[in-house]
């Protein structure tokens, strides 16, 4: 229960000075009440709350302590039930992170199909392009030879009367 005025617990109220400053010189990661006032901080800034070992318990351990993340307001043992439903959440991420990357496989797949069309169709694009401007070459060549035509058609019929 929290007290009104300081806003902590019963527990952070009780004992004596001294032990609260021997707790004070506790390390964080050896403190296990997770509603402690004078380890909060490290424990929320990690989000890790060290837990009392269990007699018999193999601990696995990961970075140097054994892992253990809650929310506030959630209890401090896990049921094996939370542990089935974590191992189904984890189950679900990985087959999410498979479809997630066979997605991208697929879309680079796509991408690159498409970067090779766009590639083909500026090669033809340009050679269209250089075309364009070969027959209209032509064409001015064309234009002036049947100027000169007209001319020496003229020219013979003037000849001839």
């Amino acid at each position: 229960m929290r007290s009104p005025t300081t806003n902590r617990t019963k527990d952070d109220q009780r004992g004596p000075p001294k032990e609260k400053e021997q707790h004070g010189r506790t390390h964080w990661t050896k403190c296990y009440r997770d509603g402690c006032w004078q380890h909060r901080e490290e424990k929320t800034k990690n989000h890790y709350y060290p837990r009392r070992p269990i007699p018999g318990e193999r601990k696995v351990r990961g970075w140097g302590m054994d892992a253990r993340t809650r929310p506030w307001g959630e209890g401090s043992e896990k049921t094996q039930s939370d542990i089935e439903a974590y191992q189904k959440q984890i189950q679900e991420r990985l087959e999410e992170q498979d479809r997630n990357r066979k997605t991208i496989a697929d879309l680079e797949t796509s991408v690159e199909n498409q970067r090779r069309t766009i590639t083909g169709s500026a090669f033809m694009l340009s050679r269209a392009e250089n075309e364009i401007k070969t027959l209209r070459r032509a064409m001015e060549r064309y234009e002036v030879l049947k100027s000169d035509v007209r001319r020496a058609g003229r020219k013979l019929l003037d000849l001839g009367n």
